[in-house]
């Protein structure tokens, strides 16, 4: 019998069923998951709370409905974690002091963010993992060149035709869904 690591299929099937528990007790045992997000950080805080957030994005991500792998899952779950270190590792950087603290977020604010959140996502989703952590890294206003560094682009050039290329896929998932679109319309 396959790892349920390396199951996706099965992976997919117990996140829409609603068994997160052997998803979750799968993800954070794998002993390749865990390294891979220590070498992440130093910090064992941070480190928690890197796997927290991937297991939790990973699960998100397989109850689409349209959800497929497009690589291993542990090549997924990896890259969700490194999105995420990235994400911390700007917050830190912007201000030392920022302490992200949901219990204090105005519940409203919360659910409109979520509401679009949920809209950015399945719009992502529906383009190649490369090509979201480019156009989230370039939404995150990183320089072109440290968007290059991040994710090991052989230059500045290569990561600017990069980012150009995948924002004309989003553009054209955009206008080839209309609900979508429509949805979109209403935070803007």
């Amino acid at each position: 019998m396959i790892p349920l690591i390396e199951d996706d299929k099965r992976l997919i099937m117990l996140c829409k069923s609603m068994n997160h528990d052997d998803v979750i007790k799968c993800i954070m045992n794998d002993e390749e998951v865990k390294g891979f997000i220590i070498k992440l950080t130093s910090n064992e805080d941070t480190a928690t709370q890197i796997m927290h957030d991937t297991v939790l994005s990973f699960i998100r991500s397989c109850m689409r409905e349209d959800f497929q792998f497009q690589k291993k899952p542990i090549a997924y779950i990896k890259s969700i974690a490194k999105y995420i270190n990235i994400k911390l590792s700007k917050i830190e950087t912007q201000n030392s002091k920022i302490k992200l603290d949901y219990d204090s977020l105005n519940s409203a604010t919360y659910e409109v963010n979520y509401d679009l959140k949920e809209i950015l996502d399945q719009l992502l989703s529906k383009i190649s993992t490369d090509c979201q952590e480019v156009l989230e890294l370039w939404a995150m206003k990183y320089r072109m060149k440290e968007i290059a560094k991040t994710l090991n682009y052989s230059s500045e050039g290569y990561a600017k035709k990069k980012k150009h290329l995948c924002l004309k896929k989003l553009i054209s998932v955009v206008d080839r869904n209309s609900k979508l679109m429509k949805e979109l319309r209403l935070y803007v």
